[in-house]
């Protein structure tokens, strides 16, 4: 018997991957981060299959958005890309064999409807017959280029500065006088098929705090003018001419005991 699973998103204190729609033909999963963390922990020997695939960035991330006081345009040069680390955990159980599975990852930034889902950008893997295993786990590199997320953040931005006319009833003025900032969401997605006779569920709830990690952030920047107050030229008085009231000009003449005369002449102004 086999059996081919997806699942939706899961909750970030609690994971049930798996262990619920046993006779379901499909299940594909979005696993939030701390997820994968609950679902290794689970791992091991289980009654019940269960799959998940998390994201770890390298880096907390800052994707920068520019604006032009009316909408925001277009991501910033210096944007990075995504980098960290894709790590899955499939368990067939006892009774059961993994024939393939497949991990890509997405991204869902905050406040908008759907996500953005990059599928080149994972990995897909396929067992034969007599080499199926009943339990994986592995890891494979993460790198999102700006091209792949440029869109997705630029709409989130604009998502939300619609919000705030629409809802808020704020003006561009007010919209973009500020920087503004979202949580993007880092998520694996998965789809995996597995063969073996269903069994009762049999994966405890695991709750907690969400361990410390990196995050990432997009920047919905302010207008370029908005800090720029327009400054008035100083006004410079121009000096008063002089005006003269008197003047004289005295000759003095100089005699020698050489016969050589000189003259002397002495001005004389009042203002």
């Amino acid at each position: 018997m086999f059996r081919q699973f997806f699942s939706g998103p899961c909750d970030g204190n609690a994971l049930h991957a798996g262990n619920n729609a046993r006779h379901s033909v499909f299940r594909r999963g979005s696993l939030a981060a701390t997820a994968m963390a609950a679902a290794v922990a689970a791992a091991g020997p289980a009654s019940a299959d269960q799959g998940g695939a998390v994201a770890e960035l390298e880096n907390s991330v800052i994707i920068e958005v520019e604006s032009d006081g009316e909408n925001y345009t277009k991501t910033a040069f210096q944007n990075p890309s995504i980098e960290g680390e894709m790590r899955y955990s499939f368990n067939a159980g006892l009774s059961g064999k993994i024939l393939m599975l497949a991990v890509w990852p997405s991204i869902k930034a905050e406040g908008m409807d759907s996500k953005a889902q990059f599928h080149n950008l994972g990995i897909v893997r396929t067992y034969r017959l007599g080499d199926r295993p009943w339990q994986v786990e592995d890891v494979f590199p993460l790198h999102i280029a700006p091209s792949y997320y440029n869109n997705h953040v630029k709409a989130a931005c604009n998502t939300l500065a619609n919000r705030l006319r629409t809802e808020d009833g704020l003006t561009n003025e007010e919209i973009f006088a500020v920087d503004r900032t979202l949580k993007l969401a880092i998520l694996g997605d998965f789809i995996y098929e597995m063969s073996g006779v269903p069994e009762a569920p049999n994966l405890e709830e695991v709750t907690g705090p969400p361990p410390e990690r990196k995050t990432a952030q997009i920047l919905c920047a302010k207008s370029p003018t908005a800090d720029a107050p327009t400054v008035a030229e100083p006004v410079r008085e121009k000096p008063e001419a002089a005006t003269v009231t008197l003047a004289s000009l005295k000759v003095v003449g100089n005699d020698s005991n050489t016969g050589a005369c000189s003259v002397s002449l002495v001005a004389t102004l009042k203002t």
